[in-house]
């Protein structure tokens, strides 16, 4: 395996099926709050419904906030940001698939001392009890390993209904961990700190501190290896596509899934994306161009011109349109081939590259800093009646140079 490139942060992630999720934004905001100094956060950037709109944070509009995130359905969720003393990220996301995730990336220099190390771990496992999380990790973006594969060298990506993606500086194992590899193996695991948690879950601390990777990886990896061995190995991912760990019965999943199903008929219930493993849509991506060029094919025998410019979207929303008045019915499927074809203008035009991003599971495209999901667009143009065509401008004259302008080295 390969180590991947280092980045400035130190990135704590938690995945949680627990259907009470979506009123769980004021409890996760009041933790990072009591914390005050680098945890509280200066802006809020809204989600893909409010054109990524930032607004400054207020504390004293934490309800009417609130009350916003339980009511929206927009992926891919909300951030909050700070950048002094030290650059703070706190992402919350909203992907309605079975397992959302909740992070908190801080610049790594910040974790010079013990004491520093010590309160990122006591608010993790804050976050963890509002959460009712599955699984979780602190890690720096070095301790990911990356695997050959037909599109290049990629990471490890996170489908728990699959594997536990690998062993990290900390790791969170919720009850249904625990219960699978048994309570006393995992509280005996050969690390630096066992620690059982409110529910009956266990945190893994390897080291001292995270940077400990960065004097001694080797040493580090020797740790994680053993950790891994001492659970099972059969449980962590490998990267080979064909092959599936050994999984628990996961808390929660059939009730969130049926609550996933409750949503109102004309909302996005996020139920076509989330039906396709990760396995299926790193098919999707390999063969994308190819069924972007063979629906604009298809699409011909309609007179619709899809030429894969950008000015083919609009052609591409008023075909849509026409679909849906004849009431044809849409399949996901569809939205596939619709998703391809948008992907492949957004390539041409921007040199963006394909990521498995937050969820790690459904894939987006990537440019500099910013990502952005023609699979989650398509099936809301589909579902929800939105459009290609404003979105694509959007993305074009608004955010990308905006970024551009902020960070003029990270974009090509």
């Amino acid at each position: 395996m390969i180590e991947s490139k280092a980045e400035p942060f130190l990135y704590a992630n938690q995945f949680t099926a627990y259907p009470g999720y979506s009123t769980s934004f004021a409890d996760l905001t009041k933790v990072l709050l009591s914390r005050g100094g680098i945890y509280s956060p200066e802006v809020v950037e809204l989600g893909e419904g409010d054109d990524y709109k930032r607004i400054p944070f207020d504390p004293g509009n934490l309800d009417k906030l609130s009350r916003k995130w339980s009511e929206q359905t927009n992926s891919p969720g909300w951030t909050f940001t700070r950048n002094n003393p030290a650059q703070a990220i706190v992402k919350f996301s909203r992907y309605m698939l079975d397992f959302e995730s909740f992070s908190i990336h801080v610049q790594r220099d910040y974790f010079g001392t013990p004491k520093s190390v010590d309160e990122f771990i006591s608010i993790n496992k804050e976050c963890y009890s509002v959460l009712h999380s599955t699984y979780g990790f602190v890690r720096l973006p070095e301790m990911v390993k990356t695997y050959k594969s037909s599109l290049g060298n990629m990471r490890l990506g996170i489908d728990l209904k699959r594997a536990i993606p690998d062993i990290y500086w900390a790791n969170f194992l919720g009850p249904e961990y625990v219960e699978m590899f048994g309570r006393d193996v995992t509280l005996s695991a050969p690390c630096d700190k066992v620690e059982e948690l409110y529910d009956g879950g266990v945190i893994l601390i390897l080291t001292s501190s995270p940077l400990d990777y960065i004097k001694d990886p080797r040493g580090f990896d020797r740790v994680r290896q053993r950790v891994k061995e001492h659970l099972g190995i059969d449980a962590f991912d490998t990267g080979d596509a064909s092959i599936h760990g050994k999984v628990p019965k996961f808390r929660y999943l059939d009730e969130k899934r049926k609550s996933v199903r409750r949503v109102p008929a004309g909302q996005s219930n996020g139920d076509w994306l989330s039906q396709i493993d990760r396995d299926e849509w790193c098919e999707w991506v390999q063969t994308n161009r190819t069924l972007a060029l063979a629906f604009a094919q298809e699409s011909s025998g309609e007179r619709v011109k899809l030429d894969l410019s950008p000015e083919s979207l609009k052609s591409l929303d008023n075909y849509i349109d026409q679909l849906r008045e004849a009431k044809v019915k849409l399949t996901a499927e569809f939205l596939k081939k619709v998703a391809a074809y948008v992907s492949q203008v957004l390539i041409d035009e921007t040199n963006a590259k394909w990521s498995f991003g937050e969820s790690e599971i459904i894939p987006s495209l990537r440019l500099g800093e910013i990502q952005f999901s023609p699979l989650a667009r398509a099936q809301k143009v589909i579902l929800e009646g939105e459009r290609f065509d404003p979105w694509f401008r959007f993305l074009l004259d608004e955010l990308i140079p905006k970024v551009k302008l902020k960070h003029p080295s990270k974009i090509a």
